[in-house]
């Protein structure tokens, strides 16, 4: 899907965490978990079998990219183009927030005007 619009916020740049490294509290093995969009659970048991295991996160072998999610607002030109009826059909313009990754981050600034691609998930 494609939307093209003004910018009107951007959020500041944060780390979105892609994949988490968590170790056994009794035998000290290590367990990866890939997460979802940042969100992700704790290993059910250890892989060695450990039982009353307790996992703690291995920060320094977790994996992240960069994350910034913006507000897009669309055109007051197309707007007033779509309404020939004249003040009597006069609304409010839509907004929709963007999530943008890896290199698009921080491409765009409030202000400008972009066009974008991508995939529409609600929330």
């Amino acid at each position: 899907v494609g939307l093209r619009g003004s910018v009107v916020r951007a959020a500041n740049i944060a780390p979105l965490i892609t994949e988490l490294n968590f170790t056994c509290s009794r035998c000290s093995s290590e367990v990866a978990v890939t997460t979802v969009e940042g969100r992700f659970e704790y290993p059910a048991s250890c892989p060695k079998k450990c039982r009353f295991a307790r996992f703690t996160v291995n920060r320094d072998k977790c994996r992240a990219i960069d994350w910034q999610r913006i507000r897009l607002q669309e055109d007051f030109a197309e707007l007033a183009a779509g309404n020939s009826g004249g003040a009597a059909q006069r609304r409010m313009p839509r907004t929709v927030d963007c999530d943008l990754k890896r290199s698009l981050v921080g491409s765009c600034v409030p202000g400008d005007v972009v066009t974008v691609y991508g995939i529409i998930r609600c929330m």
